[in-house]
């Protein structure tokens, strides 16, 4: 089987959920960024980045800041 080119997978496009957490507060891992993960080439740089904070307290804002992705005051990426 050939190895995927980095440019073909999911993550290489924008932010992914790695972490979430369920209806019961209960958090698990995302399989399919885990299996796209395991993919990369890890002798490139690897970054990964974790926001956590009340509502409405710019976790958005500054994930767009950190990935640049702001278009004067138009954002790219929304997270929940």
């Amino acid at each position: 089987m050939a190895e995927p080119k980095e440019s073909t997978l999911n993550i290489m496009e924008g932010p992914q959920c790695f972490i979430d957490t369920d209806q019961q507060g209960k958090m698990h891992i995302s399989q399919k960024v885990k299996a796209e993960l395991e993919q990369l080439d890890l002798s490139k740089q690897l970054v990964i980045v974790a926001i956590d904070g009340l509502y409405r307290t710019g976790k958005s804002y500054l994930m767009n800041r950190l990935a640049g992705k702001s278009d004067g005051r138009r954002f790219k990426f929304f997270f929940g």
